[in-house]
Parts: C-alpha cells; sequence; structure tokens
C-alpha cells in the first residue's frame, strides 16, 4: 500500500508536476474543521464551490479573491518542489517548443530518457500540458491504469482525411517566429513499411514501452521521419503501439482510454460549454464543474486559471477531500489488520 506513489511518474513538465504536487501533498478536508486551521478564504471557497456544483449562479466572492497558485511566481515555487522531492526533476534537455512541430514530441522523449536513469521503479509514464488539471486522486489514477494489464493508452484510429497533408508533405518549424509552415514538397514512405496512425497527443506508456522507444530501430528510424510533419505527437505514440510486437501494444485499438474529458464545440451531450471556446476546445468555466466531476476520465483539458480561477480552485478542494478519505480507509484497514 505504501508503494502506490512510485507507480507512476508523470513526465514533470514545469506546469503538471507544479499541479500534481500541489494537491498530492497538501491534504485538506474542508468537512473535519476541528482537525485543520482553515483560512476565511477557504471556508468561502467551500461554500462557493458547493454553489457552483448545485448549479447556482451567484457565489459569495468577488473577482478579486486570491487563489493559492498566486501566492509566489512559478519559477520559484517549481525549483523549490524539485529539490522537495526524490521523484521530481527538470529535464536534463530542454526545448524550445512550438506548437504542432517536432519539439513538442522531442520534449518528452528528452524526459523519457531521463526517467529510465531514474532510481524510482515506475510502471507508466503519463504526459500532460499545463492546461490540463487531474479530475482523480493518485490512488484512483492507479486504479484506473491497472485495469489495462500492462497494456499502453494511446488513443487514436487511422487518420481521418483532414489529417493526412500532416504526414504527407514536408512540414518546416521555424523555432524563431514559432510556427509550423506546410510545404508543397511530398515527403517519402513512412520507415519500415509502417502504417500511420492519428490520435491524441497524451498518453499513458509503460516502462518497457518506453524502452522500446528509445532503443528499437523502427522507433528511432520513425522519429526521424516524423521531423518534418505536421504536429508529429498525434501520430508517434498511436502508430508505435499499433506495431504488434512492441511491449504492451494495442494493435486493434480505437479512442479507448479515459485518458482526458475534452469538450469540443461539435460534441453532443456534454451540456455545453460555460466557460469559453479556443480552437473548438472548451475552456471550462464553473458551470462545467457537475460535468468534470462525473467524469470517469482522470485528467480534463483546457483550463485557464487566470480566466476562471474557481473552476479549478473547486476541483482541486474535492480532490484533497477525497485524498484525505481514502487515506483514512486505509489507516482504519491497516488497524483491522493487526
Amino acid at each position: 500500500m505504501r508503494s502506490w506513489a512510485r507507480f507512476i511518474f508523470p513526465i514533470p513538465i514545469l506546469s503538471v508536476t507544479l499541479l500534481l504536487l500541489y494537491y498530492n501533498n497538501s491534504l485538506l478536508k474542508l468537512a473535519g474543521l476541528h482537525r485543520f486551521n482553515i483560512t476565511e478564504d477557504r471556508t468561502l471557497l467551500a461554500e462557493a464551490c458547493e454553489s457552483f456544483i448545485n448549479g447556482q449562479k451567484t457565489f459569495p466572492w468577488d473577482s478579486s479573491l486570491i487563489t493559492s497558485f498566486k501566492r509566489s511566481s512559478c519559477s520559484d515555487y517549481m525549483w523549490t518542489v524539485v529539490q522537495c522531492f526524490p521523484n521530481a526533476f527538470l529535464a536534463s534537455k530542454m526545448e524550445p517548443v512550438v506548437y504542432g512541430g517536432i519539439s513538442r514530441l522531442q520534449a518528452d522523449i528528452n524526459c523519457m530518457k531521463n526517467l529510465m536513469n531514474s532510481d524510482v521503479q515506475w510502471k507508466y509514464v503519463i504526459n500532460m500540458c499545463g492546461q490540463d488539471f487531474p479530475l482523480k486522486t493518485n490512488r484512483e489514477i492507479i486504479q484506473h491504469l491497472k485495469t489495462f494489464k500492462g497494456k499502453n493508452i494511446t488513443p487514436g484510429i487511422l487518420p481521418p482525411e483532414h489529417a493526412i497533408p500532416r504526414t504527407k508533405y514536408v512540414h518546416r518549424e521555424d523555432i524563431v517566429h514559432s510556427n509550423v509552415k506546410r510545404t508543397d514538397v511530398l515527403k517519402s514512405p513512412p520507415p519500415h513499411n509502417i502504417t500511420i496512425y492519428f490520435g491524441s497527443a497524451y498518453v499513458a506508456l509503460t516502462r518497457e514501452f518506453t524502452q522500446f522507444i528509445i532503443k528499437d530501430d523502427r522507433a528511432i528510424d520513425l522519429l526521424k521521419w516524423s521531423k518534418d510533419t505536421y504536429s508529429p505527437d498525434e501520430h508517434y505514440w498511436i502508430t508505435l503501439n499499433r506495431i504488434s510486437d512492441a511491449p504492451g501494444s494495442m494493435p486493434d485499438a480505437a479512442w479507448e482510454g479515459g485518458l482526458r474529458a475534452v469538450k469540443w464545440r461539435d460534441m453532443e451531450n456534454h451540456g455545453g460549454c460555460h466557460g469559453h471556446y479556443v480552437h473548438d476546445i472548451c475552456i471550462y468555466g464553473t458551470g462545467d464543474l457537475p460535468w468534470l466531476l462525473n467524469s470517469r476520465s482522470i485528467f480534463a483539458n483546457k483550463f485557464e486559471l487566470k480566466s476562471y480561477p474557481p473552476t479549478m480552485e473547486c476541483l482541486e478542494m474535492k480532490i484533497r477531500e477525497r485524498t484525505l478519505n481514502q487515506s483514512d480507509t486505509l489507516v482504519r484497514s491497516d488497524w483491522y489488520l493487526k
């Protein structure tokens, strides 16, 4: 039971590590006020969150409420956090990331190489971006991953028509202007006669598959081939996980996995976006809290603290409540076993 924290080892992107470590190591249960020193702001937050979750549109604070994330600068906070935990680190090789370029994929691979040299015996690596936020506790995430019985989770399918040009034509990443431009030059076929798939850039990969990515010639050659494609992180993981002899592969997988809760503009039955859309993806507002709390996914995307701070604060509060409840259950179970 004490080894849970070693079951997963998320890639320590700056903002991701900040969020995960913040809620997992700041246990607080608002229901047990006699146990903790609750501030006035925290009490107001609890009242406001219940209003949001119950569908009420009014809340008891104004927009000037200081959230817990604004009490120190990100750079000062992340460096302090890294020094406090033996299983947290900054990648030894940083990448100036360009949206849609190879640098985004390379940044993940850089971290994976560091992880393979880590003393922590992790079992899954999960990559995230700065606009992700967890919907489940650490224990719930572990339970979710265990249901896949050592398989990689790479949601995706054969590329739809609109995605085919991404790998059909040569693209050039421009670091200076931070963009990716398509050329009229046709690309050569993929190496090793590999069939290209298309899907999510955000995945959960086993330790053995991570080793495969770093060492196997097919993975190395596909990475080289992908350097002049558009958004290669949306085909690289999915494509390799469809190779039948890859560790933990799922050749017949589709969109299953439950990694991300996303409200796309053209989706149905999600109750609408109560924040606003950016690139057809909902930036969650407080009205989205009931949907998020009922989601089976382990993370959600996308959030903006500067636009809707109570959304993230309320989610964090609920997760910490559940984390403490689960910890109490374990303590009681241990006592009965004795």
